[in-house]
């Protein structure tokens, strides 16, 4: 994915929603001859097929007089209830003598487009006893890059894994991890993890991501040595700074990576996808992993497939096309839902814009068919070309596609 010129983007969150995938990315103006006047915002992108990305509005744009007033960096996003969660770095102009003040920070969105800001940062290293929060300092207001996942241990806990300088090493930059309760309760440490400010990382460790394969979870970062992606394993997130073994690059699976950073995860039914930001390229770059062994694995070009059906409550729900779209005539869906529930079925374009709602409310358990005139939400018809039939439900979403021909 290339940003719209004059912007290259920087690091972001890759999320799919049952129908398309999303890009949140810091963008990065090469025209800028002030930074400050730049990363002020972050770029949406979405795509059906991680090929063809449509630039969407930019969103969360910062905000004069508030704490996020000098830059909006590198997101990670959780869904949970129905609800997106976007956790970000925050940057505060300080007067002088002038130095930057970094901070964690929240949005919520249900539809991934718009979004609303709590008004005060949620995480920061005063809240870290081992971390350096001196917004005088430099090196002392470095507290940014959160990754967000659920704790497997404890479904009532959120994990966050960010990069912060530590009070014993004020030249370095590790990985630290926070928890909380499920939502938007306060965020606590819960340890550093020394094991990544090794020396051969030069103090540098940014932009962590975790993910489990294999019954192992895997820690990858940013760092500022050689090769930039680097990575280690362990048998639990929360793992001790010990525990966290190896010292891999992801280079040796992958020589044309090394220009690569700022490393993001995505699983979609049985697809993992791997994503980087380059360097020389100035693209957002994703692949698929195959892996062959305990940490070894190959970065191959992205398939994408339709998601299967997942056992529990969203067993049953679908929605498939009904005959033909060529023609005049209304195109029909048959929408099978588990059980009777609230449901809402909407036609997009392929850049995601919402063209008609065909149905919201209620529906009755098992099929249903519901019809499309072909025809927006103003009483036009719609122009020849593919579109998207959405279902979202309580326990999921299904979409199909349909090209309307004349």
């Amino acid at each position: 994915m290339y940003a719209p010129y004059p912007y290259r983007p920087k690091e972001f969150a890759l999320i799919h929603d049952g129908v398309r995938f999303h890009l949140f990315y810091m963008r990065h103006s090469i025209l800028a001859q002030n930074e400050d006047s730049t990363e002020v915002d972050l770029g949406h992108a979405v795509s059906l097929d991680l090929v063809g990305w449509n630039q969407l509005d930019p969103v969360l744009h910062v905000r004069p007089g508030k704490w996020d007033d000098l830059h909006i960096w590198a997101p990670t996003i959780i869904s949970q209830g129905g609800t997106y969660y976007m956790y970000y770095a925050g940057v505060t102009r300080v007067p002088y003598p002038y130095r930057a003040y970094q901070r964690i920070g929240v949005a919520t969105s249900t539809d991934l487009v718009n979004w609303t800001r709590y008004d005060a940062p949620v995480f920061d290293g005063n809240r870290v006893p081992w971390a350096l929060a001196d917004s005088s300092r430099y090196e002392g207001c470095q507290f940014r890059d959160p990754f967000v996942m659920p704790d497997p241990a404890n479904p009532d806990h959120w994990l966050m894994y960010f990069a912060a300088t530590p009070r014993a090493a004020t030249s370095q930059l590790i990985t630290g991890v926070g928890f909380n309760e499920t939502g938007l309760s306060p965020w606590q440490d819960l340890k550093p993890l020394w094991n990544t400010d090794a020396a051969h990382y030069l103090g540098f460790v940014e932009s962590p991501c975790v993910f489990d394969h294999g019954g192992r979870w895997y820690l990858f970062f940013t760092t500022n040595s050689g090769h930039p992606i680097r990575y280690q394993h362990a048998l639990s997130p929360t793992a001790d700074s010990s525990a966290w073994v190896g010292n891999y690059r992801l280079f040796d699976n992958d020589p044309g990576t090394d220009d690569w950073f700022g490393p993001e995860y995505l699983r979609v039914g049985e697809h993992e996808y791997f994503a980087a930001v380059t360097s020389q390229m100035h693209s957002i770059e994703i692949r698929e992993m195959v892996w062959s062994g305990v940490a070894s694995f190959s970065l191959v070009n992205p398939s994408v497939v339709a998601v299967p059906e997942r056992p529990g409550p969203e067993h049953g729900l679908g929605i498939v096309v009904l005959g033909s779209a060529e023609g005049g005539g209304d195109v029909e869906f048959r929408v099978n839902l588990p059980q009777a529930m609230k449901a809402r079925i909407a036609v997009h374009d392929v850049a995601g814009r919402k063209i008609k709602v065909l149905s919201a409310g209620p529906l009755p358990g098992g099929p249903t068919v519901v019809s499309w005139d072909r025809k927006n939400g103003d009483g036009c018809q719609v122009a020849t070309g593919m579109y998207l039939v959405t279902l979202e439900t309580p326990v999921g979403s299904r979409s199909a596609k349909v090209r309307i021909l004349r």
